[in-house]
């Protein structure tokens, strides 16, 4: 599980950088391929971000539930 929470953070921390490197060329350049294919990779950057936040609270639910089991038995 923990492995599966890093791979979607690094997946989300390198789609919000080359979202902002291909952002910052097509600007710079003024070419609109660019600057498209980072809207591109930002659409992805959010849509990895929501699925890592859903798995992180499902993760730290769990634990919370056990946590709470282990207080009521004492």
């Amino acid at each position: 599980m923990y492995v599966l929470l890093f791979l979607f953070g690094a997946a989300a921390f390198g789609c919000y950088v080359i979202t902002l490197v291909s952002l910052a060329m097509g600007v710079w350049e003024h070419d609109r391929r660019k600057i498209f294919f980072g809207l591109r990779f930002l659409l992805w950057a959010v849509l990895v971000s929501i699925a890592f936040m859903l798995i992180f609270s499902t993760l730290l639910n769990g634990i919370a539930n056990e946590l709470g089991k282990i207080i009521d038995q004492i």
